[in-house]
């Protein structure tokens, strides 16, 4: 968790610092980014939401740690807000609700959590941070500025194939160059999955998913916790590839989330 939330406040300082200078994607309000805004979004989203839920659930081990946890959730949220990334911010969102509702905390206090979050977006809002997700946000087209057709594209490559290559899959690279001359990505993890590894490596990849499920299922004190973190991933997934595509960050975060589940129980039956 450290090594996420020490992350997030490092790219959150050269990105307000030095972001310009290492653009590749500006539009006329400025996006900015590196290599791609909607992985490098998500990345950063991992600290927030593992900071937000130490802060919640008060499991910062010290005062200093906690201030650390503290200081990244704005600065966190303010990247994700100015990177643009509609998946990422979508992401985190879901995940800090998940934690907000089923944390141990009173109701009261979860009301005012509420109203600081409020209170944090109208001013990031007034400040114009979120004039560059508003205009994608309002660009926006009935094809999801094309994916849909990527995807209906590659499903129709697929479902014209052979009865082994639907169990089994054309891989990585017979998927990339799927139905679309020159080749291109899915946007999509589960129909990557389906196309590169079939229906068997879409159950198999489910089953790793459905793990940390298992292992909380009779400790209802850890299981929001995994759930809003695998429901950030899930989300990720549903515009990028970070599971067949192969970034180890995304894997890490999986890892993260199985040591969460394996820990609690350990402790649980010490006890």
């Amino acid at each position: 968790m450290i090594a996420f939330i020490i992350t997030t406040i490092i790219l959150s300082i050269f990105f307000f610092t030095y972001g310009q200078s290492s653009a590749i994607e500006v539009s006329e309000t400025g996006r900015r980014s590196w290599v791609d805004p909607n992985y490098f979004g998500n990345v950063c989203g991992m600290g927030v939401v593992l900071a937000y839920n130490i802060v919640v659930n008060k499991l910062a081990p010290n005062k200093f740690f906690n201030k650390i946890a503290i200081f990244t959730i704005p600065s966190g949220m303010l990247l994700l807000v100015m990177n643009a990334s509609r998946g990422a911010f979508l992401s985190m969102g879901v995940a800090i609700v998940v934690i907000t509702m089923f944390s141990k905390i009173k109701f009261k206090q979860k009301i005012g959590i509420a109203v600081l979050v409020a209170l944090g977006v109208f001013a990031m809002y007034s400040l114009g941070a979120f004039d560059v997700l508003s205009e994608r946000l309002m660009d926006e087209d009935d094809t999801g500025n094309g994916r849909t057709l990527i995807w209906e594209a590659k499903m129709l490559g697929y479902m014209s194939g052979d009865t082994y290559e639907k169990l089994f899959g054309i891989g990585y690279q017979g998927g990339f160059f799927l139905a679309i001359p020159g080749g291109f990505g899915f946007h999509n993890d589960y129909l990557a999955l389906l196309v590169d590894y079939g229906i068997v490596g879409t159950i198999l990849f489910f089953c790793i998913i459905a793990y940390p499920l298992k292992l909380v299922a009779n400790n209802p004190a850890k299981r929001p916790i995994v759930i809003s973190l695998l429901a950030f991933i899930l989300i990720c997934s549903m515009t990028l590839e970070p599971f067949t595509y192969g970034i180890l960050t995304y894997w890490f975060f999986y890892m993260l989330i199985v040591l969460h589940a394996r820990w609690d129980n350990k402790s649980t039956s010490k006890q």
